[in-house]
């Protein structure tokens, strides 16, 4: 035991009262709460967060009050000034600044959060309000007990032993509070129990030093003086922590953030390329339709309205081959007006009656038809390097008013799109509206070529009529001339 005691002594500056001990016992904890004071500063000049002020604050108040207790023990031990004038006012101020540190550095740390930190605003208040009644309490009597007894230590007087309790119930209040806490599983770093832990045996020890009238100090001074001093690297311990605990929120707040940036960028490069391709697609629908328009003008053959329009469908929509069936009587009877790459004899006039193959289905029912299992030799495709058949076929009604006016017939090596469909819904549209144009054109021509014939047919008779009438008069003059005669 009395090795053990030997080391809190070197550690902890001397068995008390002693002038060579003082720089370790004070100044030791005063480069703790510096370096306290220091980062917490800082931290709030970076964040502006007002509870690593109060941090910065309970630690100044720390340096101050380890300052004051210097330069009382080593001022008097080397005799700069007059002990015992100095002993009737620096004994309360000590305790009372004590018990500050105490309440701010609980106080700074209950404003990280649990649910201790809702009594936080009482908790400074109370602790405060109780250290300047002591205070004022002590500060008035015990000068006036000193001149009554003179050489007596304050460890002694009544005073002392209220300022520990107090102590005691103000760590003790903080300390159930953080267990509590920390028992419901919030964020209390074992560190900051740790501390307020050392500095609660601390008062605990000083009451029982007063209690036996100081008669083992020389243990317990030493065991009080470490506890004092050791107490606060856990303090520096617990902030360090919780820096780095708010530093990895922030890094995994920057993680997510991140993330949700790259998921923004990632929808905006969906939307703009979703929107890109949109804009393709209706420029392609777009310019498909209006060169259609242009090839199938009402001033030309309908064979050659036919040819023209099914070798652009075919270009257009990459098939291999098509077919132009043109209706040529209301009941849906078709006549094949054009064809492209199909092999075999010419299937250039052939006539299909409603409902006989596919076609005449298309032409009975007036739904499209699309087939994906060609039959063999269905619509055989032909070139000079071969011949094969569509791996689709493709069927669809042109309609004018709800009328039937042809059946266009696709087939491909490939797949038709869905884009494929919707336009060759679109373009059987426009050359239905073409069709029925160029067979209105064509109806008004021959009326036209009709009326002109009956035209010409009533001039031709007129002027028969007239050279009949002019025969007529002159046998009549003939006549009147011979009876006159």
């Amino acid at each position: 035991m009395d090795a053990f005691i030997d080391i809190l002594i070197n550690f902890g500056g001397g068995k008390g009262g002693e002038a060579s001990g003082t720089v370790v016992r004070f100044l030791l904890p005063t480069f703790f709460w510096l370096i306290l004071s220091y980062i917490s500063g800082k931290e709030w000049q970076r964040t502006d967060k007002n509870r690593d002020l109060f941090i910065a604050i309970a630690a100044l108040a720390g340096t101050f009050r380890e300052l004051i207790m210097f330069f009382a023990e080593y001022g008097s031990g080397r005799s700069y000034f007059n002990f015992d004038i100095f002993y009737r006012y620096y004994p309360p101020l000590e305790h009372a600044a004590s018990m500050v540190v105490e309440i701010l550095i609980t106080y700074a740390f209950m404003t990280y959060g649990g649910k201790t930190s809702r009594y936080k605003s009482v908790f400074l208040t109370l602790g405060l309000t109780l250290t300047l009644i002591l205070y004022l309490i002590t500060a008035t009597g015990w000068p006036s007990y000193l001149l009554l007894h003179p050489k007596i230590s304050f460890a002694l007087y009544w005073g002392n032993l209220a300022f520990c309790f107090s102590g005691v119930a103000i760590l003790g209040t903080a300390l159930f509070g953080f267990i509590k806490d920390r028992v419901i599983e919030c964020r209390i770093p074992l560190p900051l129990i740790t501390g307020i832990v050392f500095f609660l045996l601390d008062e605990l020890l000083m009451i029982a030093n007063i209690l036996t009238t100081e008669q083992f100090v020389a243990t317990v001074a030493p065991i009080r003086h470490n506890l004092h001093i050791w107490a606060i690297p856990f303090f520096i311990a617990t902030y360090w922590s919780e820096l780095n605990f708010q530093s990895r929120l922030y890094e995994d707040e920057l993680e997510k953030q991140h993330e949700k940036l790259l998921e923004s960028n990632q929808t905006l490069e969906k939307l703009l390329k979703d929107t890109v391709a949109e804009l393709e697609r209706s420029n392609w629908f777009n310019s498909g339709l209006n060169r259609l328009n242009g090839i199938v003008h009402v001033n030309q053959p309908i064979e050659t309205m036919a040819e023209n329009s099914l070798g652009f469908l075919v270009t257009y929509l990459d098939a291999s081959t098509a077919v132009f069936y043109y209706a040529i009587e209301e009941n849906g009877t078709l006549k094949v007006l054009a064809t492209h790459a199909l092999l075999g004899p010419s299937r250039i006039d052939k006539r299909i009656l409603p409902g006989e193959g596919l076609a005449g289905q298309v032409a009975a029912t007036g739904k499209s038809i699309r087939l994906s299992a060609v039959p063999h030799n269905y619509l055989p495709i032909g070139s000079a390097l071969g011949e094969a058949t569509p791996l689709e076929v493709l069927l669809m009604p042109v309609l004018h008013n709800d009328t039937l006016t042809a059946v266009i017939e696709l087939g491909s090596f490939k797949n038709f799109t869905k884009d494929h469909y919707e336009f060759l819904l679109q373009a059987t549209e426009v050359i239905g509206v073409a069709l029925n144009a160029n067979h209105s054109h064509q109806l008004v021509n021959e009326l036209l070529e009709q009326t002109q014939s009956q035209t010409e047919e009533l001039r031709v008779q007129q002027e028969e009529l007239q050279q009949t009438n002019e025969e007529l008069i002159e046998r009549m003059q003939m006549l009147a001339e011979r009876g006159r005669s």
